[in-house]
């Protein structure tokens, strides 16, 4: 989640343009910030109300969207007085990364389970890493925005990601082999996937990663 809510910001102007037009002007800003909230991926939004409520602890799953309201319920006029939509986003931003951080609080002490912080680091810093050639391009491309944005600029960022990540060990060996067995099954993802399996695992050799 963390590369591709990257990627969406990015090319953020490029999918609004190409699928609604250029009459949409704020939107590509709307969506850069829709986009960040799945950022919070980081410290596990969108997994730790599921882990909770499979060990039904569904105390905390309540507590938590109490939090989210009573933050957004704060926030949320101040905010959108003083910037409009932009800030009713960014209140609903806060207010979820709240309610995570609460969850998290209460899953450590509770059910002494936590989220591995370093690999998320590695994976954003490599997503970040990525996007800054990948930016420039954008900047500097002179036919505009649209589909060769989409296709050069994807291609790039895709390279520089698939790059880093065993650089900074955001991928392991092991993580390789998992995603092998997991898409090996069929042929036609197969022959897609493996060639990028192999840059990977000569990638993480070559710097001795296990």
């Amino acid at each position: 989640m963390i590369p591709a809510s990257v990627a969406v910001m990015l090319f953020s102007r490029d999918l609004v343009y190409l699928t609604f037009g250029s009459g949409y002007v704020l939107a590509p800003q709307y969506l850069v910030l829709l986009a960040a909230l799945y950022l919070l991926t980081a410290i596990s939004y969108l997994v730790i109300g599921n882990f909770l409520s499979g060990i039904a602890d569904t105390s905390t799953v309540l507590k938590m969207s109490v939090v989210t309201l009573a933050v957004c319920l704060r926030l949320g006029p101040v905010l959108a007085w003083l910037w409009g939509p932009f800030g009713l986003l960014i209140a609903y931003i806060l207010s979820i990364a709240t309610s995570t951080v609460y969850g998290l609080r209460q899953t450590s002490v509770k059910h002494d389970a936590r989220p591995d912080l370093r690999a998320s680091g590695r994976i954003l810093l490599a997503a970040l890493g990525a996007a800054v050639p990948t930016l420039g391009l954008i900047q500097l491309d002179g036919a505009g925005v649209g589909l060769v944005n989409l296709v050069v600029g994807g291609l790039l960022y895709l390279g520089v990601y698939l790059t880093l990540a065993p650089i900074l060990g955001a991928v392991e060996k092991r993580d390789i082999l998992n995603l092998r067995t997991l898409l090996g099954g069929t042929r036609i993802v197969a022959v897609l996937v493996n060639p990028v399996f192999d840059y990977e695992s000569k990638l993480l050799s070559a710097v001795k990663r296990k």
